[in-house]
């Protein structure tokens, strides 16, 4: 859908679907994602000194919360929330979240 809609505001949820779907990382986007996402956790993965600031982002990406937010959006603009509106529940998101670790 994302890709249909050829919206780019939705970081996080194009991160992780493009995470999910393109395991050989060969995707442009996904290269410039993993990017960003290593110029932020990768002096924390290094066990350096990470400002307060940066420690925020860190939590905000392994949470997958800016992903939540899309993806609730995505939800409400093709009208499906009425359909599936378990997915508002802060429960069901931490039960998801939790499977993509595994």
């Amino acid at each position: 859908m994302l890709d249909l809609e050829k919206r780019h505001e939705s970081f996080w949820l194009r991160l992780m679907c493009t995470w999910t779907l393109h395991t050989d990382l060969d995707n442009k986007s996904v290269r410039r994602n993993l990017e960003q996402l290593d110029a932020v956790l990768g002096p924390w993965l290094e066990h350096k000194s990470v400002p307060d600031e940066e420690q925020q982002k860190i939590k905000e990406i392994l949470s997958l919360v800016g992903a939540r937010s899309e993806f609730l959006d995505l939800v409400r603009r093709y009208g499906i929330n009425r359909l599936v509106p378990h997915v508002f529940l802060p429960e069901w998101w931490s039960v998801f979240s939790k499977t993509l670790q595994m």
